[in-house]
């Protein structure tokens, strides 16, 4: 991990170590395994640049398997979990594709892109913020590694990336398509080839050459060459002794051209990573001067046909990001007059796009994502276009001066009471949502009056009141978010038998010390209930399942059921009181 996050590492080591471990992640997933707690510690770079992704402990082996966990592990680390993981829900393979963009940014940044001082603003950053964009030198990699983060980070697992396949291919179009500025910027030797049975062939991270150079082959060729000429000579001198003797002929070679396929280095480094009985080798090509350059090489993956497929690629991905914002845009908008129907085709295109993109037809995921941005983006249109506008005022001075017209009034209640249907209860006891009520008081009592103009305005600016109320955050969401982190916490106090985690929590917890003196081999299970608000105090009950050997080695089973109290101050939930019940 501490070499992984080197921030001395060079710009084209990171990318090589990002390749490995896509492709050993790759390599689990198509054989059905899903890691589930990818973060720097479990991935280790070895002297000769090889990486190794450790702990398998938590990994969930197929969809129907079901899961294997180990005793003092807990399900993942939240600053590197999935929201789908936080949340609690079902997780598949793109878990792990979230949590290798997060060591990805943090490779290339130096900064963990969901960072907090508590684990409550570490979750609902993950939940709720996008990280801060790339900002590399050379300058004109950011925007292609930008794409591929942020195809990793994307919250929606669907409009994530399919499989870290497909990311492993996008690295290795940015290798491609900037190995001229990564070539001026970086030394050649940084870039870890592949590892071998050969020791000697290969070159590490730190930039040690090999010990096999091209020079000594070229040397031992030109003496083979003269030895063989020379008893070539002396063969014909014996033949034609009478002969007059004639100069050694000149004796030419040139050295061979070394060809440096890019892509192959990385395919053939990150295999690796999933399979370390791989014979894959590759050759260290020469070093050059300035001077003399080495012959051009034909390389495969630079043809027409390799770069068409990157491109393709790129635009697929590209309007997947673009139809992803749009889509986040609209959903707040659903439920405007005849947005239902284009939020479904929107999904059903998203969903074809996604498919599209899985089965490597790239333009028709690209058309998919297009026609899914395109109706998003409509939702927004038709939702603005049906928020009323008041009238404007007569310009003609002359104008004899029109009947109050209480229809304005009337579509501006109707969009005030939708605002307002919209506000949770949490949030009903907020200063924006008494505002928003005062406000359309004010209002019915002016529409009472036929001050029918006045009572636009004023119903307007409700509804604009409860739209801030509703836009606030929600405090049920967030003590449950806690309590959920908490549990977990909990949970790994218990089997890790840690009293200082334990102690964290609560004082109460800190007590155990006696149990864990006669205890061992402890799983746990500590599954929250409700949460239970009531202004700024939340409760909740805890059932605490405890299975765990005593002393004489015998299994022992123990049920517990803790009430806890927790209070919010600043958006920020505090665990205050355990009690037993």
């Amino acid at each position: 991990g501490d070499r992984l996050l080197d921030g001395d590492l060079p710009l084209l080591a990171k990318l090589d170590i990002a390749a490995q471990i896509a492709r050993g992640l790759a390599y689990a997933h198509d054989r059905g395994v899903i890691h589930r707690d990818i973060k720097p510690d479990n991935i280790q770079v070895l002297d000769n640049g090889r990486v190794k992704i450790l702990d398998f402990g938590i990994a969930r082996i197929g969809a129907e398997t079901g899961t294997l966990t180990r005793t003092n592990t807990s399900l993942g680390t939240p600053r590197y979990m999935s929201p789908e993981q936080i949340r609690g829900e079902t997780v598949d393979h793109r878990a792990d594709i979230f949590s290798f963009g997060v060591v990805l940014y943090e490779m290339l940044t130096g900064l963990p892109p969901f960072d907090g001082d508590h684990i409550t603003a570490i979750i609902y950053k993950v939940l709720n913020t996008e990280p801060e964009p790339l900002h590399l030198e050379p300058g004109r990699l950011s925007d292609s590694l930008q794409t591929i983060v942020a195809g990793c980070l994307t919250k929606d697992p669907d409009a994530r990336y399919g499989s870290l396949h497909e990311v492993l291919d996008d690295l290795r179009s940015v290798r491609l398509r900037h190995d001229q500025t990564l070539a001026s910027t970086v030394d050649d030797r940084t870039w870890a080839l592949s590892p071998s049975a050969d020791t000697s062939a290969t070159r590490r991270v730190t930039g040690a050459p090999s010990s096999r150079s091209p020079s000594r082959a070229l040397f031992v060729g030109l003496g083979l060459l003269l030895v063989l000429g020379l008893l070539g000579g002396g063969y014909w001198l014996l033949q034609n002794d009478s002969a007059p003797p004639t100069a050694e002929p000149e004796v030419t070679t040139s050295p061979p051209s070394p060809t440096t396929d890019r892509e192959s280095q990385i395919g053939n480094s990150v295999a690796d990573a999933a399979d370390d009985t791989s014979n894959a080798t590759a050759a260290a090509p020469p070093a050059t001067s300035a001077a003399t350059a080495p012959p051009e090489t034909t390389d495969p993956a630079t043809t027409p046909d390799a770069e068409s497929d990157a491109a393709a690629r790129r635009t697929a991905t590209t309007a997947r990001t673009a139809m992803t914002s749009a889509r986040e845009r609209a959903a707040d908008r659903r439920d405007a007059a005849g947005a239902a129907g284009l939020w479904d085709r929107a999904e059903a295109q998203r969903r074809a796009g996604q498919q599209a993109l899985d089965a490597g037809d790239l333009d028709a995921a690209a058309q998919a994502f297009r026609t899914a941005e395109a109706l998003y983006q409509e939702i927004g249109r038709l939702a603005q276009a049906a928020e009323p506008t008041t009238a404007p005022a007569p310009t003609d001075p002359a104008a004899s001066t029109p009947e109050p017209d209480p229809n304005a009034a009337d579509a501006a209640r109707d969009a005030m009471a939708s605002a307002r249907e919209r506000v949770p209860d949490a949030l009903t006891g907020t200063a924006a949502y008494q505002d928003a009520e005062s406000l359309a008081e004010r209002a019915e009592t002016a529409y009472d009056d036929e001050q029918y103009d006045d009572a636009a305005s004023l119903y307007q600016e409700a509804r604009e009141q409860y739209q801030a109320a509703a836009a606030q955050p929600n405090p049920a969401v967030q003590a449950r978010q806690t309590v959920q982190a908490l549990a977990a916490r909990l949970q790994r106090g218990f089997e890790a038998e840690d009293l200082d985690l334990l102690g964290s929590l609560s004082p109460f917890y800190a007590s155990w010390d006696d149990f864990f003196q006669v205890a061992d081999d402890i799983a746990a299970d500590v599954q929250p209930g409700p949460v239970r608000l009531d202004g700024a105090q939340a409760t909740v009950q805890v059932d605490v399942r405890l299975s765990y050997a005593d002393n004489k080695n015998r299994r022992q089973e123990s049920s517990f059921v803790h009430q806890w109290t927790l209070h919010s101050e600043d958006n920020q939930w505090t665990l205050t009181e355990v009690a037993t019940r």
